[in-house]
Parts: C-alpha cells; sequence; structure tokens
C-alpha cells in the first residue's frame, strides 16, 4: 500500500513538472525548451515512443516499456525532488520513500530467494539451468563417467493426459542434455552410449534398479535406463526427422 502511495506521487509529480515545462511550448517551443531542456528532452523520449505505438494502433504489450526504463529513472527523480522541495508534503513524502526503498532492499532478496526455490522444490517444472542441471548429472551418474546419455520424450511428449506446456517444458530436458553431451565428447571423444526413456513418475516402480531420476513434480518426471543405444534406438519413436544418429528436438 504505501508502494503504491509513493508511486502515486512520483507519476503526478512526473506530470507537474513535464506540464511545467510545456508552458508556453506552443507559442514559441524554442524558447520552453531552453528554459528546461533536460525535462524536455526526457519527455520527448518518453511520449513520441508511445503517441506513435498508440497512432500505429498494434498490440502493445508492458514488456515494451522496458527500453523507456532509463528514460524513466531520471523522471522518477525529478518528481521525487518535486515533492521533496514541497513544503506540505515534503516531510511526509521523505519518511514515506526512505521506507519504501527500505522496504525494498528486503524485499526483492527475500522475493528471489522464494522464486529460487518455487522452481527449485516446487510443484510445478520450470526448466531452470540449475534444474536441468541437477535432471542432466543424475542421469549422467547412474550411466556412468565413461558414456554417453541419451533420452527420448517422445512418449511423454504425446501423452494427452499431461497438459500441453508441461510436455513442452519436459522437452527441453532433450536439448539440454544433447548439448551437455556434445560438449562431453569433444572433451573425452568416442564413448559408449546410454539411453533413458522418461515417463510420468506415477507409471514406475521407486525401486526399479533402472530410475535414474525421480523429481518432485506435478506431474511428477522419472527416467528409467532404457538399455544400450544402440539396441534400444529402433524402439524409439522417431523424434522429428533427421538421420539415424541425430535426432530433432520436437
Amino acid at each position: 500500500m504505501l508502494s503504491a502511495v509513493v508511486a502515486g506521487f512520483v507519476v503526478t509529480g512526473t506530470f507537474l513538472e513535464i506540464w511545467k515545462a510545456l508552458r508556453g511550448g506552443w507559442r514559441s517551443p524554442r524558447a520552453a525548451y531552453a528554459q528546461s531542456p533536460g525535462v524536455m528532452f526526457l519527455a520527448i523520449l518518453f511520449l513520441v515512443p508511445l503517441m506513435v505505438a498508440l497512432a500505429g494502433g498494434k498490440a502493445f504489450h508492458t514488456r515494451y516499456c522496458i527500453v523507456l526504463l532509463p528514460v524513466m529513472l531520471p523522471l522518477a527523480a525529478v518528481a521525487a525532488l518535486h515533492w521533496l522541495d514541497c513544503r506540505r508534503v515534503g516531510r511526509s513524502f521523505r519518511f514515506m520513500l526512505v521506507l519504501t526503498c527500505l522496504a525494498n532492499v528486503w524485499l526483492m532478496p527475500a522475493m528471489y530467494h522464494y522464486q529460487g526455490m518455487q522452481i527449485e522444490k516446487g510443484p510445478m517444472l520450470i526448466p531452470s539451468f540449475r534444474k536441468l542441471e541437477t535432471i542432466y548429472q543424475s542421469l549422467k551418474t547412474h550411466a556412468g563417467a565413461n558414456s554417453v546419455v541419451q533420452v527420448d520424450v517422445m512418449p511423454y511428449f504425446r501423452n494427452q493426459a499431461i497438459p500441453l506446456d508441461v510436455r513442452h517444458d519436459a522437452a527441453v530436458i532433450w536439448l539440454f542434455v544433447q548439448v551437455r553431451e556434445k560438449e562431453s565428447q569433444i572433451k573425452t571423444g568416442t564413448l559408449p552410449h546410454v539411453a533413458y526413456r522418461l515417463f510420468p513418475e506415477a507409471a514406475v516402480r521407486t525401486n526399479d534398479p533402472m530410475l535414474a531420476y525421480r523429481g518432485m513434480e506435478s506431474p511428477s518426471l522419472a527416467f528409467l535406463r532404457c538399455g544400450d543405444w544402440a539396441r534400444s534406438a529402433s524402439a524409439f519413436p522417431r523424434i522429428g526427422s533427421g538421420s539415424r544418429k541425430g535426432r530433432q528436438i520436437p
């Protein structure tokens, strides 16, 4: 609530400063620009792209405003100075601004820590680099250091009972393992291939010796070893098109 109040003050102060700089601008634009060159320059950089996007009538996403951050931050500073110099609300605004900054110093690290825990141990598969590396290292440990890991996600990807976005996230595992194993083969040379297939966790036994990885997501993932790649590759559905030695991501 306090952050919303401070943000309201900043937005209001920004437009008050721009309006103040625009006084007489229609009659003498050069004089108005010479009187407040900094505010006028920032206002032009901020308003012109938004007006052009509005006139174009095309879809405008919030992420497009990222390029306006270098302009918005100086304008926010101008608005803060506007209210700090105000006799009526200057002291109250200073107190709220300091309190908001201190709260954000605590909130941002806490939020990133919480989001990191949700990614690593939460109920959904989020294919972060750390999560993908954890899955890859589990498969690599189970297969052995002197082997190349190959994964097949096509049966899981074709399972209509699993939500589509979860299936697409699981398909990223295939690409990550391919990249990591390509790096490994460059360093160590030709090694025997070991195949693993992705299944829903409910479809495998927890005590199966072929179980290489069992996740905690919902729906949970499990990788079972399918033996030697040369013997099991013919039983795998073809992922996309490609040669016998390589596969394309679904």
